[in-house]
């Protein structure tokens, strides 16, 4: 295997990464409300939660004036990151490995997960930051005691932080969890004990919950490799024990035009192979998104 320029390698590269996100987004594309902007820096409007609640304007004498709601738009700044990976290819290298496997397809995947992980890492943190989301503790412990109440504390998530939502994120852990717990799996017809149920009936449950639609019941089951370079390896979940749900319009992503792009530096018969991306992640208003903790 053998390419002509770093040109054509760009380029066959850049056809790679599309075909792995047209395979499917990845997970901030997916959970987020996604908007592309071209300023780097810039401020995004939204109505918040406090204006667009009703309040108590209480009864009024028949032909008196009504009283004037409140109008006015908040707003949040962004400012982007450049969430990138590079990697030096050899050209002798790459004829080499062509041997055993099509190495820039495998590569152009590394460096598409690299990127995907810290975005991931960031928007998890995001989602568990207090200053943005509403907060409160699982009732009776962690959901892996049998003796826990986690129907319990997902109706208080939403009475408490959300009162309409129409998504949830469950980390790999916690889903894993709820699918043996008795209270979840007791609400599965003909279940006879003994083992776990699917995440697709998970799911449903968790939906039927909130009173949202299974498909916006997503797990977060992304793994990752938690150690430095040059250490041993130790693996590592972007969200184990994790419970938020909220609302899509209020968890943003704002990504530059540009972003999502393949470039390419040629020295001499080595070639270096960056992915990156352009983004910022933001959280509009605390009561369109709650965390329970302690899982």
């Amino acid at each position: 295997m053998s390419f002509d320029n770093s040109t054509l390698l760009r380029v066959t590269a850049q056809d790679i990464v599309n075909g792995i996100r047209n395979e499917g987004p990845s997970f901030v594309d997916l959970v987020c409300t996604n908007k592309t902007r071209k300023a780097i820096k810039g401020t995004e409007p939204y109505r918040s939660s406090t204006d667009t609640m009703g309040k108590d304007l209480g009864g009024r004498a028949i032909g008196e004036t009504p009283p004037l709601i409140n109008q006015s738009l908040s707003s949040i700044d962004w400012d982007m990151l450049r969430y990138h990976a590079a990697m030096a290819l050899d050209q002798s290298e790459l004829t080499d490995l062509s041997q055993y496997f099509e190495p820039l397809g495998e590569f152009a995947r590394d460096l598409v997960q690299y990127v995907d992980v810290s975005m991931e890492l960031d928007l998890q943190a995001l989602l568990t930051d207090s200053n943005f989301n509403g907060q409160h503790a699982a009732a009776n412990g962690a959901w892996s005691a049998n003796t826990s109440t986690p129907i319990l504390d997902i109706q208080e998530c939403k009475r408490l932080d959300v009162p309409n939502p129409d998504m949830a994120i469950l980390g790999a852990t916690s889903a894993a969890e709820l699918a043996r717990h008795p209270d979840i799996t007791g609400k599965v017809f003909n279940y006879s004990g003994g083992g776990a149920i699917a995440f697709s009936a998970l799911k449903g449950i968790v939906a039927e919950i909130l009173g949202i639609a299974p498909a916006n019941v997503y797990i977060w089951s992304t793994f990752y490799n938690t150690a430095k370079f040059g250490v041993a390896g130790a693996l590592g979940r972007v969200a184990g024990d994790f419970f938020w749900c909220g609302r899509k319009e209020g968890l943003l992503k704002i990504e530059q035009e540009n972003s999502g792009q393949v470039t390419t530096s040629e020295t001499h018969l080595k070639t270096e192979l960056a992915y990156s991306r352009t983004v910022d992640f933001l959280r509009v208003d605390t009561f369109l998104g709650g965390e329970i903790t302690g899982l």
